[in-house]
């Protein structure tokens, strides 16, 4: 991943790996259309083929980490909103009991 941004915030280097993915996506789908489009040579085309292929396998094989990423994120995200709720009631911790 990128060491330019802050390792402490794993969304920015998410976002950065996404943009370097999309580069690669965008270069390769190029490619391949120029492979499928202008070459008549048969090995041409399958190097098309296999370079279309490969612009999108690369988005899919990388959605599984970001997958796991993007919930703990949201996981960590929720749990501060949670304690932060919490801390705001007034009774404090006595209002989960029940009362007669």
């Amino acid at each position: 991943m990128a060491k330019d941004f802050e390792a402490s915030d794993p969304l920015q280097l998410l976002m950065q790996e996404w943009a370097h993915i999309s580069t690669w996506f965008w270069s390769l789908l190029l490619a391949a259309a120029l492979c499928l489009g202008v070459v008549q040579d048969p090995g041409i085309k399958t190097l098309g083929w296999v370079l279309l292929v490969s612009a999108l396998g690369l988005p899919l094989l990388k959605l599984g980490p970001t997958l796991i990423i993007l919930a703990n994120e949201l996981r960590k995200h929720t749990g501060k909103q949670a304690e932060d709720s919490q801390s705001d009631s007034e009774d404090g911790p006595e209002a989960h009991q029940f009362r007669r």
